[in-house]
């Protein structure tokens, strides 16, 4: 095509031929990058999170060694222990949930003005990422209460 104009006129400037999809493409270049960027920043903050799960319930249950072992030597089950373990790893994430949620609600409020025919709040992101939390939180907690489960109650209370 650009030889045919060329024959006819070569002074003309041809701009560049796209194709539909390379130009939709290009025009949603910043927004994908500043999706992936922002993608980048909430996959990092998980981890975040599931590490600081984890670092606390392991700490707690290393300070802990001593009563799971007297547990588990008066009788209490692998079951119980690591239910405990996980009831104590849920309490402070189901208050933060509920404080991240309330602050989320009320920043929602001035988001909503610079927002234009958009919805205000998507009930499938929020509780999608919200259980995503609850799960990745209840699975960094199973590897201290399972390790709590499995103390050695001898070992335990011959420590100091």
């Amino acid at each position: 095509m650009r030889r045919a104009i060329w024959q006819i006129d070569p002074q003309v400037a041809i701009p560049t031929l796209k194709s539909m999809d390379e130009q939709v493409s290009d025009s949603v270049a910043t927004d994908r990058f500043q999706a992936l960027v922002l993608s980048g920043f909430g996959a990092a903050a998980l981890f975040l999170a599931l590490l600081g799960v984890y670092g606390v319930l392991a700490y707690s249950v290393s300070l802990r060694r001593r009563e799971f072992g007297i547990r588990i030597a008066l009788g209490s089950g692998k079951n119980a222990l690591i239910g405990l373990v996980l009831r104590q790893a849920a309490q402070p994430v189901l208050l933060g949930t509920v404080v991240g949620l309330t602050m989320a609600l009320i920043a929602l409020r001035w988001v909503g003005s610079l927002l234009y025919e958009t919805p205000l709040m998507d009930p499938l992101a929020v509780g999608g990422s919200v259980l995503l939390l609850l799960v990745a939180a209840a699975i960094a907690a199973i590897i201290p209460a399972r390790r709590a489960a499995s103390i050695d109650p001898m070992r335990a209370l011959r420590t100091d």
